[in-house]
């Protein structure tokens, strides 16, 4: 088997050497998210994986890369602190948090997390916090049905 073939074949691109350029993924265990990261991870960036909840639920992002290429952090999403130390130190942010519905608290009339919350403040607070810490670049992801005047809360949220 050649050297191509053992690669991937001739079109693979994804390489172990390091960039050195630092990468931070908030939403990286979403849909998009996990393919962004293995991309960014196999491509020599160091990735930094901000997530809340479980770590079982993001361990299988931290084998897309080389070992200690892919780093899994839990973090408070409403803590401003935590989206600087997260930022900070990092070239290139990338913002794919999103959310389809709003989450709910154990009481069923007292909303977690909004539309708003995670559509439209969120995004807003990851801005900040790579001005306040000199990210050069911010990558937002939204969605193609975003408006800012549709019926839907959530369509108008992600415009």
């Amino acid at each position: 088997m050649g050297a191509q073939a053992a690669a991937g074949g001739p079109n693979h691109e994804s390489r172990s050497s390091q960039t050195g350029r630092t990468v931070t993924v908030f939403g990286a265990t979403g849909f998009l998210g996990r393919y962004v990261t293995y991309y960014l991870a196999t491509h020599g960036n160091r990735v930094i994986v901000p997530f809340r909840g479980d770590d079982q639920e993001v361990r299988h992002l931290q084998i897309m890369g080389d070992y200690g290429m892919v780093g899994l952090s839990p973090y408070d999403p409403r803590s401003d602190d935590d989206l600087k130390r997260y930022c900070e130190g990092s070239e290139v942010v990338i913002n794919m948090v999103s959310r389809e519905y709003e989450t709910s608290h154990i009481l069923p009339w007292d909303v977690n997390y909004s539309f708003e919350d995670v559509n439209a403040e969120f995004p807003a607070r990851v801005a900040n916090a790579c001005l306040e810490t000199g990210v050069g670049n911010l990558i937002h992801v939204s969605a193609l049905a975003s408006d800012p005047t549709s019926l839907s809360r959530w369509a108008s949220t992600k415009a």
